[in-house]
C-alpha cells in the first residue's frame, strides 16, 4: 500500500491510549514517518551579508548604477541564525540568491533590510521588486510574476545614511514554488547599499496537494 500523510487528529487516534493488541500496523508506522516532516510547519531564518559598510574593508559596499535593475544578493558569509535548525528547510538560497518556498501553498513573512546612501547630490529613489518569473533577465509581468513592488524616496542628501526595511507576505503558489523569488532593486540615480539582511518566518505549512 502507498503511504498516507495524515492529520494530527488522525495520528492521535491511531496511536491513542489503550489500543487493542495488534491494532497499530506497520502501515500506520510508515504513515507516521512520512507525515512527521510536515508536522513542524513553523520556523525562522536570519541571514546577514558580510558587507558591513564604508571603512570595513573590501568588499564593503555595493554600488548600483542609476536605472540598473540589480539582483540583490546576500553572500552567506555573515551571521546565520534560525530555529528550528532542523525540520524546516532554508528560505534563502545562498547559491542562487533567491527566496525558496519550502512547500506549495505555504504562507509566511520575510523582512528585507539594508542601509543605503545616494552617491550624487540629485534627488533619488529606488524600487524594490520580488520577481517569481524565473527568467534570467528578470522581466516578470507586474501583478503576475512580480508579486511585490514598492517605490521608496531617499529624502536625505548625498552620502547621508538611510535605513530601509520591507515586510513582505509570502504565499507560495505553483509559479513561486517552481521558480523561487528574486529580489531586485532599481535606483533612479547611483546608490550605495550595504548591511543587507534577510529574515524569514514560516507561519503555515500545507500538506502536499492541499
Amino acid at each position: 500500500m502507498s503511504d498516507t500523510i495524515r492529520t494530527e487528529a488522525e495520528l492521535l487516534a491511531i496511536f491513542g491510549d489503550a489500543q487493542p493488541a495488534g491494532s497499530i500496523t506497520a502501515q500506520d508506522v510508515r504513515d507516521f514517518v512520512v507525515t512527521s516532516k510536515y508536522l513542524q510547519t513553523h520556523g525562522w531564518q536570519f541571514y546577514l551579508d558580510s558587507r558591513f559598510g564604508p571603512g570595513t574593508g573590501s568588499p564593503s559596499i555595493t554600488t548600483i548604477t542609476g536605472g540598473d535593475r540589480h539582483h540583490m544578493t546576500i553572500d552567506g558569509a555573515g551571521e546565520t541564525l534560525g530555529h528550528p535548525t532542523a525540520g524546516v528547510p532554508a528560505f534563502w538560497d545562498i547559491v542562487d540568491n533567491k527566496i525558496v518556498p519550502n512547500g506549495l501553498n505555504n504562507f509566511g513573512l520575510v523582512r528585507i533590510a539594508f542601509t543605503a546612501a545616494s552617491v550624487g547630490p540629485q534627488d533619488n529613489l529606488f524600487e524594490i521588486e520580488l520577481d517569481t518569473s524565473g527568467l534570467p533577465s528578470g522581466v516578470g509581468s507586474p501583478g503576475i510574476n512580480i508579486i511585490y513592488q514598492q517605490t521608496m524616496s531617499m529624502l536625505k542628501g548625498q552620502d547621508e545614511v538611510q535605513h530601509f526595511n520591507f515586510i513582505i507576505p509570502l504565499f507560495s503558489g505553483p509559479v513561486f514554488q517552481e521558480n523561487g523569488g528574486v529580489i531586485y532593486i532599481t535606483p533612479l540615480n547611483d546608490v550605495d547599499i550595504w548591511l543587507k539582511a534577510f529574515t524569514a518566518i514560516q507561519l503555515y505549512g500545507a500538506h502536499p496537494g492541499v
